[in-house]
């Protein structure tokens, strides 16, 4: 069974049963071992309060939430997105806080996440890029394998 780590975008579709997407994210799921980041945790688990559910629905998230093994951050992973960062903002592109932690999970425990691409064209290797709506996908981390923590031009 291969793993794939879920963009925030993906389990928010899967949990919403009524979502327009949420068959093809069930099919671009099915079949793997499902991981998510802390950082798509703690927005899950913002959910709740920020829009006052009511314990049912709060339940129903608890056991969505159950399906995905949560990825820790370490040393490694701190240094992984900075290098994230780094690599955007020197190819001139923003990068939120969020998605970089989930590129750096992706990128430390070398498995393909699967989103709701928004990619405008076919991402490049080594590239970040900007965004516009399309469909479900599976696809590997963009910006290469990552390198040492103190790579470091003189």
């Amino acid at each position: 069974m291969s793993v794939l780590l879920v963009d925030t975008n993906v389990v928010s579709i899967l949990f919403n049963r009524r979502h327009s997407l949420r068959q093809a994210c069930i099919g671009a799921v099915a079949g793997h071992q499902l991981l998510i980041s802390f950082m798509t945790r703690s927005e899950l688990l913002l959910w709740p309060a920020a829009n006052k559910w009511g314990e049912p629905r709060r339940r129903a998230l608890e056991q969505h939430m159950a399906l995905y093994l949560t990825l820790y951050p370490d040393e490694r992973t701190c240094a992984i997105w900075a290098e994230v960062v780094d690599r955007c903002r020197r190819a001139g592109h923003r990068i939120q806080t969020a998605d970089a932690w989930i590129a750096s999970a992706a990128r430390q425990w070398d498995c393909s996440r699967v989103e709701v691409s928004e990619w405008s064209a076919p991402p490049q290797p080594n590239t970040c890029s900007s965004r516009t709506p399309r469909g479900p996908s599976i696809r590997e981390t963009t910006l290469g394998p990552p390198s040492g923590p103190m790579d470091a031009d003189d």
